[in-house]
């Protein structure tokens, strides 16, 4: 293990060491027992906040047979899908119109008109997900990206009103940036941001002088561990990029203190604010990063799996704060267990606490079985079961403040009514009760059973409950 926390002395020299010594402490032993546990050969963390490195660490080794240490500074991991927020950052820096066709932007493809770079940037372009494909066998196999997309660019949901994510989409998007640069993705990219930012570990053809710091990607297989083979994709802007812990620290820092030397204030807004959600209380899509949220507190991050490696960066906009975190093999659940666990010790209050999960109205699940093929109001059997129930052994939803399940059970009664009147009169019989509720309910009550006597053709069996109940 090698610690380079207070080492960076240009980068820490305004950090108290309390604050360094409670990260250490707290993420050190995490981050241990939980390689422990997995049999994690080598992992490397970081956190910086308020534009600086707090805290660097390498864990075990970046190569078992070498017996290469992990160093944040040094090793270089294989960062997957993070490439798709530099991808997407490296689009923002053209100041395209993000609502304007990507066609207007394309010149040696084209695609569906109505995809716009917005849609590629958050995943909503509505493009089919075709596997296999995305790798190729060798470097010498790899497609430029225009010959590769040109045959896979199908659409197969209306863009712009579903997230799905996609590779195709960072893809096309990666062709934009090269198209609008013209120049190569990755020389675009080394010149626009990597060189400016400092990141000279990062990259995607990595120099030979370069290569022995590579980690070697494990997978454990029979209780051994397996390297794992050099994975090639046509996907290079959605897949490829490698890169140092140091090197995403400074990435990471960039976007939180929003350095001009990439973006505008303005572009960074618009990267890091929620571009779209399925649904209010769920997290959504920014551009390039996903939202998520831990207990109340909001993030935005992206993971990255590679054939024995896995990767996480994480940014709080809000407290200008975030950490990456590396290690071998592929999936798993290390990097989420670790990210939980960090930010309910930065912010326990906010990480711990739960949004109250919106249950839906009772009312509206018997609505949905009284909808179900299943169900049959002519069965008495059937009638019995689902409403009589809602009705007598559900008091807390059938006496709802609002009124709506009085209002719902009065609705039934009169339909009911007209296929089995002694059933229905039965049914009527949870409001005899009623002038004993309080007095907002006695109110939707009383309305609930004037709407059953006004009901024309009433049965004489429900007419008499109903009458004796309002007398």
């Amino acid at each position: 293990m090698r610690t380079i926390a207070l080492l960076l002395l240009a980068a820490c020299a305004s950090l108290k060491p309390a604050a360094v010594n409670d990260v250490a402490t707290f993420v050190d032993p995490l981050i241990a027992s939980k390689m422990a546990e997995t049999k994690i050969p080598g992992a490397a963390f970081v956190y910086f906040k308020d534009g600086r490195v707090v805290y660097a660490k390498g864990y075990g080794f970046a190569d078992v047979e070498r017996k290469v240490p992990v160093s944040p500074e040094t090793t270089i991991w294989r960062v997957g899908s993070i490439s798709k927020v530099f991808t997407a950052t490296a689009l923002m820096q053209f100041g395209l119109d993000l609502d304007r066709s990507a066609n207007s932007y394309l010149k040696s493809l084209q695609t569906d008109p109505r995809v716009t770079p917005r849609m590629l940037l958050d995943h909503t372009a509505g493009f089919d997900e075709i596997r296999p494909g995305t790798q190729a066998a060798a470097e010498k196999d790899v497609l430029p990206l225009a010959e590769f997309l040109r045959s896979r660019l199908q659409v197969v949901r209306t863009p712009g009103e579903v997230t799905s994510y996609s590779t195709y989409g960072m893809t096309l998007a990666g062709l934009m940036v090269e198209e609008s640069c013209r120049k190569p993705y990755e020389q675009c990219l080394r010149e626009r941001m990597w060189k400016p930012l400092g990141m000279t570990r990062t990259n995607i053809t990595v120099p030979e002088s370069l290569k022995r710091d590579l980690a070697v990607g494990y997978e454990l297989k029979e209780g051994k561990l397996v390297p794992q083979p050099w994975e090639w994709y046509h996907t290079i802007p959605a897949s490829s990029i490698n890169s140092s812990a140091l090197d995403m620290a400074r990435f990471g820092i960039a976007h939180l203190e929003h350095d001009r030397r990439l973006l505008s204030d303005a572009s960074f807004r618009e990267m890091h604010r929620q571009q779209i959600t399925m649904h209010p209380l769920l997290p959504g899509w920014c551009l390039g990063f996903i939202e998520d949220r831990v207990g109340q507190l909001r993030v935005i991050e992206h993971g990255g799996n590679m054939a024995g490696f896995s990767t996480l960066l994480v940014l709080l906009p809000e407290t200008h704060e975030g950490f990456f975190l590396a290690a071998q093999f592929e999936g798993g659940h290390f990097r989420d267990e670790v990210k939980e666990a960090f930010l309910q010790h930065l912010h326990p209050a906010a990480a711990k606490a739960r949004f109250p999960v919106p249950q839906p109205h009772p009312s509206d699940r018997v609505k949905a079985l009284a909808s179900h093929p299943a169900f049959d109001m002519k069965n008495p059997n059937r009638a019995r079961a689902l409403l009589h129930t809602f009705a007598m052994e559900n008091p807390l939803h059938f006496h709802a403040a609002d009124g709506s399940g009085y209002a719902w059970i009065a609705e039934q009664v009169v339909a009911l009514d007209k296929l089995n009147p002694q059933v229905a009169s039965r049914l009527a019989r949870a409001f005899d009760r009623w002038k004993k509720y309080g007095e907002g309910r006695q109110a939707h009550a009383r309305r609930a059973l004037e709407s059953i006597r006004s009901a024309p053709g009433l049965s004489g069996n429900v007419g008499e409950v109903v009458q004796r109940a309002l007398a």
